[in-house]
């Protein structure tokens, strides 16, 4: 049965986590795992974002009976980890560096390099062009792919501000980031558009 897991929604494994199966959270758990690491990382250091992430997981899980199915368990737990990462930075008052703590620096293997430096150069260039919470937008709309419904939660923000905020990354981003996303760049299925 727990290879079945792989094939269930999101919305099935809350239902079946609240009922107790704790198999069910832990399908929950390797399917976001990664992913909500990538999104803290841009705010906070490896360490921190293990943390936060773990902090994150524990909070979803104590608190699954409140969680509203009229919306994606995805964009609960991302609201989760980005409140506790303003948390975190409140308690710290760490200013993070983005670049010095990427996932890139000895994750990935050898044979992906150049398409990891391009992608590492895009995200450098936006990390330094835009303010922290577009970069935040920017990074939930291109790599989790939250709509702007969803990011506006996140970030405690109107759909009016993401939907703008997206515009003007795009158009502040998009001579910076010509010469970086070239033909095999966009073939690589990065999630990166600059039209």
């Amino acid at each position: 049965m727990p290879q079945l897991l792989e094939t269930y929604s999101d919305e099935s494994l809350v239902a079946e986590a609240k009922a107790g199966s704790s198999a069910c959270f832990e399908e929950l758990v390797r399917r976001y795992q990664v992913r909500l690491a990538r999104f803290v990382m841009r705010s906070v250091n490896r360490e921190d974002a293990d943390d936060v992430v773990q902090d994150a997981f524990v909070q979803a899980y104590l608190n699954l009976s409140r969680f509203d199915p009229k919306y994606r368990f995805k964009t609960w737990l991302f609201v989760i980890a980005q409140r506790l990462t303003i948390d975190r930075h409140r308690r710290r008052r760490v200013t993070a560096n983005i670049e010095n703590h990427s996932l890139a620096s000895n994750d990935r293997p050898e044979h992906r390099a150049e398409t990891d430096e391009r992608s590492a150069m895009l995200w450098s260039v936006a990390r330094r062009e835009l303010g922290d919470e577009v970069y935040r937008a920017v990074w939930l709309h291109y790599v989790e792919d939250l709509s702007t419904t969803e990011i506006a939660k996140v970030l405690d923000r109107s759909w009016v501000w993401v939907k703008t905020a997206l515009h003007r990354a795009r158009r502040k981003l998009s001579p910076h980031l010509r010469p970086l996303v070239d033909g095999e760049y966009r073939k690589s299925g990065e999630a990166w558009q600059t039209t």
